[in-house]
């Protein structure tokens, strides 16, 4: 998931480097590789030896093996194969008066365990028929459906359709994902990858101790105030590095044997404008750095943990991102898609690639949700803890992970809690 984690920071870099006011950043790493993936599965010659090489893949088998292990923590995730089971919570845990507490869910004898949804689709214009074997791997591999549009005589029509298929893969927080200006008059193909993700925290922040503070701006000297939810004296897993300190706060996971264990990352600055350093860390530029890292954190006993409260959501196109970080071939009108196709393949390109992406941070937890579409046309080293505190009081990064499998679900970067649109 280098390459997806890459458009990630990169992203966030562009916020930065920005001359207006920094907007908080949401992308889905993981939803850009499933959907980067299966594009794949449809190219062939340069094209296909420039998407594996950034993927990471050997080959097309090796390339769909990752992706099946990534669609594999997804599918345990689901609401399906992972009840509610009884939790080994203390009943001394129902004191309230006390700041911070084991989180027990809304029915006492049950932990519930994360939500996570994951749906792939391919559109398919009337004019088109798509390969056997590229439906094939979509099917078994990424679990995708097919379906015929008319993206050319009725686009409204077909857009209507997709973005009804995004928002019940979202459970409603994505609603348009796509408009009929995006397609083109040589669209052939829509591919979308929708993920939707719900947690409560493992150790819950009580509204009653979230109290207004001081949030700073990006320039480190300007500030907003927002609501701030508060935790004391706990053992958290943590770390500290040269310009930032490093906070895990699990979610709740169910506890049924097999069942993905999902966690929040948050990268703070040591400096309120710290942020644009932070990223130049090796941490943000290998995969492999990012899991001996978050795997390798170490309880701590911190006084005390203060997060801002946010949710915003935000549509955004990283193909220009993409092609800065060396995937151009696809996007060109000489690229080869030519497998997707049973007639015109060899014509066909990508012209558009959208995301949308939601989340909303509170006291019981988190809500998230992604859609990805791409539009073919045819035509460190760890420093010893030394702080006591970890206050998110000025612009972060932060990360949704899968623990085992290390699976980046969701990154982004909060310039501002209040910038909800």
């Amino acid at each position: 998931m280098d390459f997806s984690i890459r458009v990630a920071v990169e992203t966030i870099l562009n916020e930065v480097r920005s001359d207006g006011v920094a907007r908080n950043v949401i992308v889905s790493p993981a939803s850009l590789d499933i959907l980067l993936r299966s594009l794949a599965c449809g190219a062939k010659g340069p094209t296909l030896d420039q998407m594996l090489d950034l993927l990471g893949a050997q080959g097309i088998e090796d390339l769909n093996s990752k992706a099946a292990a990534t669609m594999e923590v997804l599918r345990l995730a689901a609401p399906e194969n992972n009840p509610p089971v009884v939790a080994d919570v203390d009943n001394d845990d129902d004191d309230d008066s006390r700041p911070y507490r084991r989180r027990r869910p809304k029915y006492d004898d049950e932990d519930v365990p994360a939500i996570v949804s994951c749906g792939n689709g391919i559109w398919v214009d009337r004019r088109f028929t798509v390969k056997a074997s590229f439906g094939k791997l979509l099917s078994e591999i990424y679990r995708a459906k097919s379906s015929s549009v008319d993206l050319q005589s009725r686009p409204e029509e077909a857009v209507k359709e997709i973005n009804a298929w995004a928002e019940n893969s979202t459970n409603g927080r994505i609603n348009k994902v796509l408009s009929p200006q995006d397609i083109e008059s040589n669209t052939a193909l829509v591919l979308t990858n929708a993920l939707y993700f719900k947690a409560m925290w493992d150790g819950r922040f009580f509204p009653h101790c979230t109290s207004n503070n001081d949030f700073y701006l990006l320039d480190g000297t300007t500030t907003v105030t927002v609501p701030f939810m508060r935790m004391w004296e706990h053992t958290y897993y943590y770390a500290s590095f040269d310009e930032f300190k490093v906070l895990k706060l699990g979610y709740q996971s169910g506890r049924s044997n097999g069942s993905p264990s999902f966690s929040m990352y948050f990268f703070l600055p040591h400096k309120p404008d710290g942020l644009p350093e932070m990223l130049d860390h090796p941490l943000f530029r290998s995969s492999e750095a990012l899991s001996q890292t978050l795997g390798g954190l170490e309880p701590v006993r911190l006084k005390k943990v203060r997060i801002p409260k946010w949710k915003f959501a935000r549509k955004f196109e990283p193909t220009e991102t993409m092609e800065k970080l060396g995937l151009t071939l696809p996007f060109k009108m000489t690229g080869d898609l030519a497998e997707m196709l049973e007639e015109g393949g060899e014509l066909l390109y990508v012209s558009k690639v959208i995301q949308s992406a939601c989340i909303a941070v509170d006291e019981d937890g988190t809500e998230a949700a992604a859609v990805s579409a791409v539009l073919p046309g045819i035509g460190a080293v760890r420093c010893s803890p030394s702080h006591e505190k970890f206050i998110a009081d000025h612009p972060f990064v932060f990360m949704i992970v899968e623990s085992k499998s290390q699976v980046v679900l969701f990154a982004g970067a909060v310039f501002n809690p209040l910038d909800h649109e």
